[in-house]
């Protein structure tokens, strides 16, 4: 069975894997504003603290 700190290396590992292989938008690209605006306040879930990014998908 996964221990909360189990799951949570295994997240941050994952979102380092996903960081590597996609970019991420610059800081003041429309997208990055609109998912600010959007998660304003939001800082954690359940006591997680959360980090949002904007990711640019390749068409």
């Amino acid at each position: 069975m996964l221990s909360d700190d189990d799951l949570a290396e295994k997240v941050k590992k994952e979102v380092a894997e996903m960081d590597r292989q996609n970019k991420i938008c610059e800081k003041g690209s429309k997208y990055t504003k609109r998912l600010l605006n959007l998660t304003k306040g939001i800082k954690d879930a359940n006591g997680i603290n959360l980090i949002s990014k904007c990711i640019r998908q390749k068409s």
